[in-house]
């Protein structure tokens, strides 16, 4: 509880933010240690909740909000993000890269992502009755006019520099 609270002091010194009561705060220890003792006792393990995982895409006609926040307190400064995807995503950041290459007149260049399906269906050159399809022209449209610009899967982990 007092590194909480010392933790709290802290805060308030970096971002100016207002010091909550100390019944607030307790209140809020007690309701996270009941959260914390609930998972311990479903069989949940500390060490299950820091296991990696991946991100997985928004289900079909669904959209997904991924939310984050950073503090560097040696520079008493944060930032925060916000991205939301829904299963066009990929499409469509591919289709922003292909803009980028164009708008810089750039050549030879080979774009990656690690989402198969879409490399794969861009690839496909297939045309169809799908939700996909207006975005799949606008992007073949697009790489007929650039050159030696290629299109190509790469697994994740060997595409880090994009996460």
């Amino acid at each position: 509880m007092s590194r909480f609270w010392n933790k709290l002091k802290e805060n308030k010194w970096i971002h100016g933010e207002s010091f909550p009561k100390a019944d607030m705060a307790t209140e809020w220890c007690f309701s996270f240690l009941g959260d914390f003792l609930a998972l311990s006792s479903k069989g949940h393990k500390l060490k299950d909740l820091k296991a990696p995982q991946r991100w997985r895409p928004p289900e079909f006609n669904k959209l997904k909000l991924n939310v984050d926040v950073g503090v560097c307190t040696s520079l008493k400064s944060s930032s925060d993000g916000a991205v939301v995807r829904d299963h066009l995503a990929e499409f469509a950041v591919i289709m922003s890269g292909l803009q980028m290459v164009a708008e810089l007149k750039l050549q030879n260049v080979s774009i990656v992502s690690d989402c198969l399906a879409a490399i794969q269906l861009i690839n496909s050159n297939s045309t169809g009755c799908r939700d996909v399809d207006s975005i799949l022209l606008d992007i073949d449209k697009l790489r007929s006019v650039l050159i030696g610009c290629s299109l190509s899967f790469e697994r994740r982990d060997a595409n880090l520099l994009a996460h």
